[in-house]
């Protein structure tokens, strides 16, 4: 009986503080929400108890101490808890923050002293580091000293007409100026659209070089930089603190090019002016946010940019009127009444990263950071015109994987004051910890086996952040598919990746728009997440990012790969012709047009096609985009460009356009015929170039590749022919032209050849170009080889179940979707195709997945190389296959319509 009596007593001393901690500690940092009163009562009721953390206390948090962190005040935290804050995130802890102020360390420049005079040609030096290898073909700048608007002063201009700079600075002393107290750093300058980013470099007086970028505007713009900005060049420590430059120890400052960060193959042109060093009003000394979307310049420097520098308010906007706020749309915190508010806080959608340069970089595995940014974005207060000032982020990926930051753009005192505010606030903490969710959800395709169909399947990620083991259903419901239902069983404070398989995609499956939802349902809770997938709005958000994109740049390009612009180009115009005969849809997607009109749309379209009559040589070859500063151009990326014109040119209005257009067409097809390779060609090449020939890439049939300068490549692989043989079809079956009889013999011995050599179709642009020879040949024999042949090599590695395979190859595969309607179109409805279809439209419209179309155009607003280029390409190959989805035959030609 002792012996119970014991145990009874000893149970209770162990079990009364887990008792006690269903009151879960938050940690709250800052005056106005630890010392609300109603807050502390609100939060109580959900099982919450406050726990002031103080500054020191914030510089070795740990989620020991609590699993929520609740900061509010109107200035910064202390520098040096970011680190342990991120750490604290890192390790699973979740963060609101109330108010920008937490973490801005922005410097308040007072008391400036100029360190140079550009007018004294003795005050400075230019240099040109060496770089290696050594990047050739640049031209040398001219330098002068220019005016500055509304100024008397003088500013350095830098600047090349036909291609880039090399890597060349000004350099000058500033070791008089140079003082403790002026950790500021302030200038003018200006770049243009190709030389966007300055690069600064301190050597301090030991020698050792500090590093750090400054994105310029093409016009004259005043420019602050915390010397705490600069990290040692090489650094590559992501988790730690690197040392801050001393403000005492600066020998000289050089402004000017690096060439691994900017794209050098056009003329550049930057000016500085106006530089000082100056205190800082705010006395605080600490890397801020401007370095956060420059993770790739530094990269490409070899110097690694901390993760721990977190802003979640960074490329914001402050509104300092009274602004109306309203819940949003689907918020599961339930409807607010309309608040008025002051000093609000427009919240940036995400981060807008500076884009890479280096070519070859949107197809490396390394550049490809998009599953680090997957999260689950829950707005949950926004403006009544949209604009989204509270927002909690879920992260699926990246650094603080599976832990939560929310953010209110409000001041702590609004939130104290205002209940429903506040009320919004305690919903979020309580769904944050005491809320099983859907975190992420993964549409793919099962794998094919035994030549079975092929299904849906979807990797659902679920989130249980409870102290307890949750058991629940998860159901999947597709509009115009059978719902799935399935049990769940989460561990406590764990993530479970469950399948859920559909059966066969219905033969009439609206794909162009439909609803889905998904929820998870336990004793005690309720998560749900629903969306409409619409075709039609996501290519129009793929218009207005190329469209805004393309004021990126001078001359008309989208980007620095005007084959794929090319595909975005046919599709606008298909789509201008099938609003002019359904104007109804206007009607539809209203905030998106409020965006943009069908004639911004059009100019933009025409822009890029009068670029490539502008720009044809005379000899028919075309600019590329790239390769442009060793005047390269390729047959391969001419072809995609020349069928892009020829078929759109079925919805050119203005006649002389039209014309203009198609003549560019047959004078390229003159162009790249002089590089088909004969019998005759094939055995001079054999002696000539004997490697190539043995690689097979001067076989008789194919074309070699192109030109560099004076120098053609006279050899080329088999995909070369693959890029022009639709344009040739076109010219020889579709067109009234005079020669039609000379393309008609090119056309017929070029489609049996390619079809006859049954070269895989497994590449995003092989596959259309089978489909439009097997449009317009009439050789039954040649039909039903390439029938087999996509049969055989473009189907099978669709059925793969392979993840996210649309974005392969920096985004080209996406095209595979196109003839893949194609196929559904003219050959065979299947089951299988109708579930690989599904993936590719529910990965380009469905706004959960941070790569869908509108959060890619986000991310990367300017596209130079890298998923920048990736992003542009996404949006244009998509909104191809987009607009043939809305109106088969749109992409063709009128008489397959």
């Amino acid at each position: 009986m002792m012996k119970q009596a014991y145990l009874v007593c000893l149970s209770l001393f162990i079990f009364f503080p887990i008792m006690l901690s269903a009151q879960e500690r938050i940690l709250v940092f800052g005056d106005a929400l630890n010392q609300s009163t109603a807050l502390k009562k609100e939060l109580a009721g959900k099982k919450m108890e406050v726990r002031n953390i103080t500054a020191d206390g914030l510089s070795d948090i740990s989620v020991d101490q609590g699993r929520l962190l609740l900061i509010g005040e109107d200035a910064p935290c202390p520098p040096k808890s970011r680190p342990a804050i991120s750490q604290y995130l890192a390790n699973g802890g979740n963060i609101i923050v109330v108010g920008p102020a937490s973490f801005d360390y922005r410097p308040q420049p007072v008391n400036p002293v100029v360190v140079v005079d550009f007018k004294n040609i003795d005050d400075y030096q230019i240099i040109e580091p060496p770089r290696t290898p050594r990047l050739a073909s640049m031209d040398k700048p001219a330098i002068q000293t220019v005016d500055l608007p509304n100024s008397t002063g003088k500013g350095l201009e830098f600047a090349t007409e036909k291609r880039g700079m090399r890597d060349i600075y000004a350099q000058f002393s500033i070791v008089k100026e140079a003082a403790p107290n002026r950790s500021v750093l302030t200038f003018k300058a200006k770049g243009n659209h190709y030389m966007d980013l300055l690069s600064l470099q301190i050597k301090d007086r030991d020698n050792k070089k500090w590093i750090t970028f400054v994105p310029l505007s093409s016009d004259w713009g005043d420019y602050t930089v915390s010397l705490a900005d600069f990290i040692p060049e090489g650094w590559d420590a992501a988790d730690m603190v690197y040392p801050l430059l001393g403000p005492s120890r600066i020998d000289s400052l050089a402004m000017g090019t690096n060439l691994m960060t900017v794209w050098r193959e056009k003329g550049m042109a930057f000016a500085i002016a106006d530089v000082s060093l100056c205190e800082n009003e705010t006395d605080i000394y600490a890397p801020t946010s401007a370095l956060r979307p420059l993770s790739l310049p530094f990269q490409e420097n070899e110097t690694t940019l901390p993760q721990w520098i977190i802003d979640p308010f960074f490329q914001s906007m402050s509104i300092k009127d009274a602004v109306h706020i309203i819940s949003a749309k689907d918020s599961p915190f339930g409807e607010i009444a309309q608040q008025t508010v002051q000093d609000v806080t427009i919240l940036a959608n995400t981060l807008a990263e500076f884009p890479g340069s280096l070519n070859g970089t949107d197809t490396k595995s390394i550049y490809d950071h998009r599953m680090d940014r997957e999260k689950r974005v829950i707005p949950l207060l926004t403006t009544d015109d949209g604009n989204i000032v509270a927002r909690l982020d879920i992260h699926a990926g990246g650094p603080y994987k599976h832990s939560s930051i929310a953010v209110f753009g409000f001041s702590p005192q609004s939130i104290v004051a205002q209940p429903q505010l506040r009320n919004t606030l305690v919903g979020v903490a309580d769904y944050i910890l005491h809320t099983p969710r859907v975190l992420k959800t993964t549409i793919n395709t099962t794998i094919q086996k035994n030549k079975e169909s092929v299904v849906p399947k979807f990797v659902v990620t679920l989130q249980n952040p409870t102290a307890k083991t949750v058991k629940g259903k998860l159901s999947l419901h597709i509009e115009g598919i059978p719902q799935k239902k399935v049990d769940v069983e989460i561990s406590p404070g764990e993530t479970l990746d469950r399948i859920i398989k559909f059966g066969e995609v219905p033969t009439g499956f609206s794909f162009q728009q439909f609803d889905w939802s998904i929820e998870l349902e336990t004793p005690d809770s309720h998560d749900r997440i629903n969306e409409t997938v619409d075709v039609e709005r996501s290519m129009l958000e793929a218009f207005i990012y190329l469209v805004n994109v393309q004021k990126k740049y001078p001359d008309g390009r989208y980007s620095h790969h005007y084959f794929g612009d090319a595909y975005g180009v046919r599709a606008m115009l298909a789509y201008l012709d099938f609003l002019e005969r359904n104007p109804e849809h206007l009607a539809n997607n209203t905030d998106l047009w409020a965006k943009i009109s069908p004639n911004d749309i059009l100019e933009s379209a025409i822009h890029f096609c009068d670029m490539l009559v502008e720009r044809q040589l005379p000899s028919g070859a075309l600019p590329m985009g790239y390769s442009e500063h060793a005047s390269g151009y390729n047959v391969a990326d001419g072809g995609q460009m020349t069928l892009a014109l020829f078929q759109l040119s079925r919805y050119v209005k203005d006649e002389k356009k039209r014309k203009s257009y198609l003549d560019v067409c047959y004078r390229f097809l003159d162009w790249a015929e002089t590089f088909y390779i004969d019998e005759a060609k094939s055995d001079s090449l054999k002696v000539s170039r004997p490697k190539d020939y043995a690689k097979g890439n001067a076989a008789a049939g194919r074309y070699g590749l192109g030109q560099a300068g004076r120098s053609r490549q006279e050899t080329g692989p088999s995909w070369v022919l693959a890029d022009i043989l639709a344009a040739q079809a076109y010219a020889a079956y579709i067109d009234n032209h005079p020669s039609n009889e000379i393309y008609r013999k090119i056309a017929d011995r070029n489609i049996k050849f390619y079809a006859n050599a049954k070269y895989s179709a497994a590449g995003y642009y092989q596959a259309e170009a089978l489909f439009w020879a097997w449009l317009t040949t009439d050789d039954k024999a040649i039909k039903k080889v390439i029938l087999e042949n996509l049969d055989a090599s473009f189907l099978p590695p669709l059925y793969r179940g392979k993840v996210n395979d649309m974005y392969d190859l920096g985004s080209r595969s996406t095209l595979r979707a196109l003839p893949l309607l194609y196929y559904q179109q003219f050959m065979s409805n299947t089951a299988s195709n109708r579930a690989v279809l599904l993936k590719y439209i529910w990965s380009f419209g469905a706004n959960t997945s941070m790569s869908a179309m509108r959060n890619l155009s986000q991310t990367f607003p300017k596209p130079v190389h890298g998923e920048s280029l990736a992003a542009t390409k996404y949006a244009a190959l998509s909104a191809l296959w987009s607009m043939e989805l809305l109106e088969p035959g749109s992409t063709l030609y009128q008489e397959v319509k």
